[in-house]
């Protein structure tokens, strides 16, 4: 996005929140990207053993829940008209 008043590019503030067993939040990871799918792509990669929200501010990007040793299936997301949709892994 361009900056209205210096007409310079501006990167959108993301951070993913990998999230401990208790459900809660205990780590912050900065992600500078133009888009949400950008963002998207590198939030995936920390999902190991955790679940991890992508959050812009206060907007809720999506949420990536590590794979159970129990279960095979994973989720994965589509993006239709800019909103993440949950989708069966092929």
């Amino acid at each position: 996005m361009l900056s209205p008043n210096t007409g310079m590019h501006h990167m959108a503030d993301y951070r993913a929140y990998i999230i401990g067993t208790d459900g809660q939040f205990y780590k912050a990871i900065a992600i500078d990207c133009d888009r949400d799918e950008e963002a998207v792509e590198r939030a995936k990669q920390f999902v190991d053993g955790h679940d991890v929200e992508l959050w812009e501010h206060a907007r809720k990007v999506a949420t990536f829940k590590h794979k159970c040793e129990e279960s095979r299936s994973a989720i994965t997301y589509e993006i239709r008209d800019g909103r993440m949709i949950p989708r069966a892994a092929e």
